[in-house]
């Protein structure tokens, strides 16, 4: 087994690995960031639009009852990969 070799190889050129991950402080920081800010500002607003959407269609269509379990059901009609429909 030559992976204790490999390892070892990799130890001596490359030193100690680094830790992946961040610390609680630098996630905290990293949440407060504009980025992580206008990320919550587009999920609140997809939510906004697709909840709005959904009252909307619920409104004209008295059958649409969505489900979390229609994201699990199994599939009406299996389409071929090689099809061109």
């Amino acid at each position: 087994d030559n992976s204790f070799s490999f390892r070892q190889n990799e130890l001596a050129t490359k030193g100690e690995p680094v830790p992946r991950g961040m610390s609680a402080e630098q996630f905290a920081k990293f949440q407060e960031s504009p980025f992580m800010k206008k990320a919550r500002m587009q999920e609140e607003t997809t939510w906004t639009l697709t909840s709005e959407r959904d009252k909307q269609r619920k409104a004209r269509d008295p059958a649409f009852n969505p489900q979390e379990s229609d994201f699990t059901a199994s599939k009406a009609y299996d389409y071929e990969k090689i099809v061109n429909y």
